[in-house]
């Protein structure tokens, strides 16, 4: 029982993948975060990012679907940008895996232990002009938005 226990073990460390995590900074497309951590069973990015952030210490404030703030970032309606009445965006954090943004929220994107992704949270936002949405998840650091900026 020892030794099928002790293979079992084994097996899991051996077949696990390191996975590359990263927080980029607010306004600038470099890491301020950036961290190789194994994988060791099918995850999700939501529960897998909230562990890591805790692990890391970096406040951080998640909900059912993804992280609503990190390093305190503004949430609700403190993250609205009303440019004039029928413009505005509204900031918060977008994740990609490979270098593309799924179309499913954090807490559905499920991590494979066998693969070496590379998951990345950026600050974002998403612009709705005139009632139509422009941008979803667009990195504020391609802009640097003074809204978003200012908070550094």
């Amino acid at each position: 029982m020892k030794t099928t226990l002790f293979l079992s073990i084994l097996l899991v460390s051996f077949s696990s993948f390191a996975l590359t995590f990263e927080v980029t900074e607010i306004c600038e497309d470099k890491p301020l975060v950036s961290a190789e951590i194994p994988v060791l069973t099918l995850t999700n990015v939501l529960e897998f990012s909230k562990y890591h952030l805790k692990n890391l210490a970096i406040p951080h404030t998640i909900n059912e679907n993804g992280i609503s703030s990190i390093l305190d970032t503004p949430v609700g309606y403190d993250a609205y940008e009303f440019v004039n009445y029928n413009h505005m965006r509204v900031y918060g954090w977008c994740y990609e895996v490979n270098g593309v943004q799924p179309n499913l929220v954090a807490s559905e994107y499920i991590l494979d232990p066998e693969t070496q992704d590379h998951i990345r949270w950026f600050y974002g936002y998403a612009e709705v002009v005139e009632g139509t949405w422009i941008y979803y998840c667009k990195p504020v650091y391609e802009t640097r938005q003074a809204f978003a900026c200012s908070m550094n």
